[in-house]
């Protein structure tokens, strides 16, 4: 009942790591945490329900399945609930930033987009913005949060779309007009997250200095897609962006710590 997707693993502990090393251990951040890991949780249970594992694998596990459901998704709301109650008054409106990703891709696995592009993005968005709440109730002001949140899914969505190139461009022959389109959303993507960090810099000179360190995995998402290795070296490709998201979370607790 764990979730299989491995990536998703490093999408949500590394911006949920980052984000308490720099909060500390606040009950709000901590509940915060607890509230999210078992809403990844809940995901594969209802998954398996939707039907997304197959009939067999839905009739022969239903029932551990609503089980599994059931407990993870009653931990996220208490926790999450209790999360807010904990968060000083003037940051509480901050919980809406991860709930409102969320809900997105709640609806896309829902109707069965969850694995489009959309779908992944709204995953990336979703795993880096729980940093926003953990973040506000110890950091001096709220763009902190938001800058560890978009150095985190501007990063994990030029991954994503620079792995789906090595895909679409291997897959049964390879789809080039799938690649150049997925290309173009890459480019659109890495001028999004520069424009993003010139604009945090302005505010603010320490989280514009954080984000700097998303630069070597920009470049590393952009030599995959625009020189794509073979399909069969895609696990020595993933392990190598979980280095960059790793750099990435150093660079961003060493500036705010």
């Amino acid at each position: 009942m764990l979730p299989r997707e491995h990536g998703a693993y490093g999408q949500l502990l590394f911006p949920l790591g980052t984000a308490l090393a720099i909060a500390g251990a606040h009950p709000s951040g901590m509940l915060t945490a607890t509230a999210a890991v078992a809403a990844f949780v809940a995901h594969e249970p209802l998954v398996l329900l939707l039907g997304g594992r197959g009939a067999r694998a839905r009739r022969e596990q239903q029932r551990r399945a609503f089980v599994w459901l059931g407990i993870s998704g009653a931990v996220a709301v208490a926790a999450g609930l209790a999360a807010l109650g904990a968060a000083p008054p003037r940051v509480r409106w901050l919980f809406v930033g991860p709930l409102v990703p969320a809900s997105v891709l709640l609806t896309l696995l829902l109707t069965r987009r969850e694995k489009t592009s959309i779908g992944e993005i709204a995953a990336a968005i979703s795993f880096a913005s729980v940093a926003i709440p953990v973040c506000a109730v110890a950091a001096p002001s709220p763009l902190r949060g938001f800058a560890v949140a978009f150095a985190f899914a501007s990063l994990f969505i030029v991954s994503t779309l620079a792995v789906r190139i090595v895909v679409l461009g291997s897959r049964a022959g390879g789809d080039p007009a799938a690649v150049h389109r997925t290309r173009m959303q890459l480019i659109t993507a890495m001028i999004a997250a520069g424009i993003g960090m010139s604009l945090i810099a302005r505010v603010e000179t320490a989280a514009g200095i954080a984000t700097l360190g998303l630069i070597p995995g920009l470049g590393l998402a952009g030599a995959i897609a625009f020189h794509p290795p073979p399909a069969r070296r895609l696990r020595t490709v993933g392990w190598t962006l979980l280095s960059s998201t790793a750099f990435l979370a150093v660079a961003i607790v060493s500036v705010f710590r």
